[in-house]
């Protein structure tokens, strides 16, 4: 039943768990031009939520929050070798581990991961208590003189008790249509779910009613849909959880590239409390003694494989892969000798941003957009 609440429609509907797919016995349905790499409903998971609005769906894609330069595999192994040395990743890690990748429903994945209208950072306090402990191993780094590798316990408060907030980057372009709204679900222990409609405010946050007096669109975190953070002793974490340095990550290039922009459009306080602390953060991150030196790691094992292909080529002549495209916004070479510490930072996210990133009108086969599971249409909301 629908009730009004503070002006608001606050509708509670009992959650229901999707059937198995597999049950209904549905035959894959064949297309002259399907994409090889589509799978049928069945082999994919019925019970998938958007990790921001909560919402089950039939038709999720994954975004992820780390990529590489297109289908080239040694860029692969750079950039996971990359994330691996500054351990903010288990050893082992890859890029299709699903630390990496995130459901999220289909118009907020196209807006989130082509559009970059807005960007999933982490809440203030968890920002606070990142800086925190990437400062102190920082500091144990430097006085070892590199003797040291940063450790970081992801399974263990504070990197498994994150909440995340939304930043629109492009508030006014983020709903289509001027009164639409985002739909946003949380699961009780009984089983409803209670759906709340968030709106875009004038001062461009995204709020429960129209106007900038209203709450902002709650911290979440990546299970159900209970937006409370996970307590301290709650020791099982969830292996599907994203890993929050690389939404963090994912954040600090998309701030980046808004903030080059010749005229960005104004935000809100608390949105640029956000991106400073988030910025501040990917300082910490890429801390500049440690990326001097697998920087420096990179390019002579750059060389080393270089001179491999010539000799097994017979060349003399080194072609360089750039990216086509990239979600920095631009194309970033490798930084010759004596680069700054920026330069290398802004080559580093270069390299994560999905460079080679090809729209998948223009192929379909692109990895970066065949992770598609299930989508659910909304006529009038996100």
């Amino acid at each position: 039943m629908a009730t009004i609440q503070n002006g608001m429609i606050s509708t509670t509907l009992r959650n229901t768990e999707d059937p198995d797919i597999s049950q209904l016995s549905l035959e894959t349905l064949e297309h002259e031009h399907s994409d090889s790499g589509l799978q049928s409903a069945s082999s994919a998971a019925s019970s998938g939520r958007c990790f921001i609005t909560k919402r089950h769906g039939y038709y999720l894609k994954t975004v992820r929050w780390v990529n590489s330069m297109g289908k080239d595999e040694h860029s692969k192994y750079e950039v996971e070798r990359l994330l691996r040395d500054l351990h903010l990743v288990q050893e082992g890690f890859l890029l299709e581990d699903p630390s990496n990748l995130t459901p999220l429903d289909r118009n907020l994945h196209y807006v989130l991961d082509k559009l970059s209208l807005f960007a999933i950072t982490c809440s203030k306090e968890t920002l606070r208590s990142f800086i925190a402990l990437v400062d102190e191993e920082n500091a144990i780094w430097q006085a070892r003189r590199g003797m040291y590798f940063r450790y970081f316990r992801l399974h263990e408060p504070p990197l498994s008790n994150v909440t995340y907030e939304l930043v629109l980057l492009h508030p006014h372009q983020f709903l289509q249509k001027k009164g639409t709204a985002l739909t946003a679900f949380t699961c009780t222990e009984e089983g409803d779910s209670s759906g709340r409609m968030y709106f875009v405010s004038p001062d461009g946050a995204l709020r429960e009613g129209p106007d900038n007096s209203t709450p902002c669109f709650p911290a979440f975190t990546s299970g159900s849909g209970n937006t409370r953070a996970r307590a301290p002793e709650d020791s099982n974490p969830n292996p599907d959880a994203p890993n929050p340095f690389l939404v963090i990550l994912h954040a600090g290039r998309a701030f980046r590239r808004f903030r080059r922009q010749l005229h960005p459009p104004p935000l809100c306080a608390e949105y640029n409390e956000l991106i400073n602390l988030t910025l501040e953060l990917v300082d910490k991150i890429y801390f500049k003694p440690l990326v001097e030196v697998l920087m420096e790691r990179m390019k002579r094992n750059r060389a080393y494989l270089a001179s491999i292909r010539d000799q097994n080529r017979g060349a003399t002549a080194q072609v360089k892969i750039l990216g086509r495209n990239s979600r920095t916004g631009r194309v970033v070479e490798e930084p010759g000798p004596g680069a700054s510490h920026d330069e290398l930072i802004e080559y580093t996210e270069y390299l994560m941003s999905g460079c080679d990133y090809i729209d998948e009108d223009e192929d379909s086969d692109n990895s970066d957009e065949s992770d598609d599971e299930y989508e659910s249409d909304d006529d009038d909301n996100l």
